[in-house]
């Protein structure tokens, strides 16, 4: 009966550690989705009447959400995770 607990408990463990990995690593995609996003929206400012400039601002734009997205993902996450550790104490 011990062993079981034991490995049950290093399971937890192991668990815990590869969502922190995959919450940051979520993170970090989201920052960089979110720089990518507003550099192109600063070097491309848009001129009215020029599709290429109007695609690009979509792009950037796309490029933002998704970032803001992976962030809101992240915490929901992270979220969850605490809740249910409490519910287990």
């Amino acid at each position: 009966m011990e062993k079981k607990t034991a490995a049950s408990k290093n399971d937890r463990e192991a668990t815990s550690k590869v969502n922190t990995v995959i919450l940051a690593l979520l993170f970090i995609a989201a920052l960089l989705f979110g720089v990518i996003g507003l550099l192109q929206l600063i070097y491309h400012i848009p001129k009215y009447g020029n599709l290429y400039d109007l695609t690009m601002v979509m792009v950037s734009n796309g490029f933002m959400l998704f970032g803001i997205l992976l962030c809101l993902l992240g915490i929901s996450f992270l979220l969850r995770r605490n809740n249910r550790r409490e519910k287990k104490t």
